[in-house]
């Protein structure tokens, strides 16, 4: 069964982390799960780079790394560590479940983060140019590659996951560590974090804000400490997204990093902006025409005084959390004195939000619908580290407050996807997640939660298969009409599906063996034909009826007409 292979991987990969280890004394688990998460990024990208990113290939490395890793002896007993933040542990598993029993959905995951990761799969290489944002720093979605490549779509979702679990574990030792806090305030506050609506809803998803926000926490972590593993977390970050390498040379300005940080987040950053520059010419779709709308209009600054208005409405209706955080950041600089890396951090972080193009209006609404906020994500969490020395003087009444926040983002995650009855098992995960962690550290074994992983995985991946056509169907009406059109991509399973309109990551998940390329609207047909390709032009809400009738007359007359329910069209060209 593929959600089995999916479970080896992903507990191969925690096995193999601790190679990674350097000549510190302490490596508790959240140093092992940053490896885990930096060694499931580089092996693909070695193998991507190599056109070898087959699954006998990945497996061979993972089993070489899992032997070197025995062989050093190099794990730590992290399950001895005291206290455990458990509220964070419950809290992860609480919203990560609902979203790990689905097949994909979120829209940015469908459009780009999935079909990045399994167009490298198809191409056993990242030297192709099929889907629309071929070009995107490839960090994440290498991640997802060998998942995707091991086991299928179905377990996915897990992707994000072990993201959020580093984030929430580098909040409490932070809090510990740096501030003293008491334990029950730095684990109510991780757990706070963690819930915040638009850190959790990527709890099962490919977005890689979370990614971002956590792996820069880590960077900053290490590099203040002058820890060898700030250099690899650099090099994730400015792998992440198209300006992660301005997060890097920030918080390597803040920590006054060594020049091997440096060095190794440049090197990456300009791997990939070769891997680019080669492919620039032979794409379909360059990457200029991916950026409409992305000016400076599309910027909260552009807009002035009414868009902050209206950042605070949408932050105070995701969570009065959200909005204390970003509150925090914004006043970073002047709470220097008591969080001095964090201030600073923070406040970068939420400037760039504000000048980021995106922030404020896309394809959609962005910072009206609160979208946008996952953007903030890092000044979010910075925003937090930075409030716990300022809760140090009432640290009770700072503590109720946390869980109420933490309580409240469970809240909402939990009924945004109560309409399927399995979302309904929360609760237990998370009943069963702590129980598994407290036998494990009784009896000093890892055996515990790795069956519950490895229980968790395989019951998530049963279930995310269930029906992703219903899934599909009901996510992408038009006019309040379903088409029919996932149900026939399921049972066809074309060869090469060209997508015009189409969210492309649906073809990798009902039919995972299918090339997938995404077409852009000047003039698909030729390009559908250049592929040997069929042609799938589907109508999109946003674009105006006139647009969406002209899309599907054009596919029509492609050639020989496959599939036409009114809402998609497919051809034969």
């Amino acid at each position: 069964m593929p959600h089995v292979l999916g479970a080896l991987w992903l507990l191969g990969l925690y096995a193999a982390a601790p190679v990674l280890r350097g000549r510190d004394a302490v490596y508790a688990f959240a140093d092992r799960l940053r490896d885990a998460l930096v060694l499931g990024v580089a092996i693909p990208f070695v193998l991507g780079f190599a056109h070898l990113l087959y699954p006998i290939a990945l497996w061979i490395v993972l089993l070489l790394l899992v032997t070197l890793s025995a062989v050093r002896r190099a794990a730590a007993h992290e399950l001895e560590e005291q206290p455990l933040p458990l509220l964070l542990i419950a809290a992860v598993a609480f919203v990560a479940w609902p979203p790990l029993m689905r097949p994909v959905l979120d829209g940015d995951s469908l459009s780009y983060h999935l079909p990045n990761a399994a167009a490298w799969v198809h191409a056993h290489s990242v030297w192709t140019t099929d889907p629309r944002y071929w070009w995107y720093p490839p960090a994440s979605e290498l991640f997802a590659s060998a998942l995707y490549a091991v086991s299928g779509p179905a377990v996915l979702p897990w992707s994000g996951t072990g993201a959020l679990l580093l984030l929430g574990y580098r909040i409490y030792g932070w809090a510990r560590a740096q501030y003293g806090a008491r334990p029950l305030l730095a684990d109510a506050t991780a757990a706070a974090v963690v819930t915040a609506l638009p850190l959790a809803l990527q709890a099962g998803s490919l977005q890689n804000d979370v990614w971002l926000t956590a792996f820069f926490v880590d960077f900053l972590l290490c590099a203040r400490r002058g820890n060898p593993a700030a250099s690899r977390s650099a090099a994730v970050t400015a792998l992440l997204k198209p300006y992660g390498i301005v997060f890097v040379v920030a918080g390597a300005i803040f920590t006054r990093a060594r020049w091997r940080v440096w060095l190794s987040a440049l090197v990456a950053f300009a791997l990939w902006a070769m891997h680019d520059a080669v492919l620039w010419r032979s794409a379909f779709i360059p990457p200029g025409a991916t950026s409409y709308s992305n000016g400076f209009d599309s910027t909260i600054v552009a807009h002035g005084a009414p868009a902050i208005g209206l950042l605070a409405e949408a932050a105070f209706r995701s969570s009065p959390f959200v909005a204390l955080t970003l509150l925090v950041a914004l006043l970073g600089p002047l709470l220097a004195e008591v969080a001095p890396l964090a201030g600073r951090s923070a406040f970068a972080a939420l400037l760039f939000y504000l000048v980021m193009p995106l922030g404020y209006a896309g394809p959609g609404p962005q910072l009206a619908t609160g979208a946008s906020l996952r953007y903030a994500s890092p000044a979010i969490a910075l925003g937090a580290l930075t409030l716990v020395p300022l809760m140090l003087s009432a640290e009770i009444a700072a503590t109720i407050a946390m869980l109420a926040f933490a309580l409240l983002g469970c809240a909402k995650s939990f009924t945004l996807f109560f309409n399927d009855l399995p979302t309904t098992a929360a609760p237990g995960v998370a009943l069963l997640t702590i129980a598994a962690v407290l036998l494990a550290r009784r009896a000093r074994s890892a055996w515990p939660v790795v069956a519950l992983v490895a229980c968790a995985v395989l019951a998530s991946g049963i279930l995310a298969a269930r029906q992703p056509v219903a899934y599909y169907a009901d996510a992408f009406t038009y006019a309040g009409k379903r088409s029919g059109l996932y149900d026939w991509l399921a049972r066809r399973q074309p060869a090469v599906a060209a997508g015009n309109g189409l969210a492309l990551g649906t073809v990798n998940v009902l039919s995972p063996r299918s090339r997938a390329i995404d077409l852009g609207d000047a003039d698909p047909c030729a390009q559908a034909r250049a592929a040997n390709a069929l042609l799938v032009a589907v109508a999109e809400p946003e674009r105006s009826e006139t647009f969406d009738a002209n899309r599907l007359r054009s596919a029509r007359a492609c050639g020989t007409v496959l599939y036409d329910d009114g809402i998609a069209v497919v051809t034969q060209p």
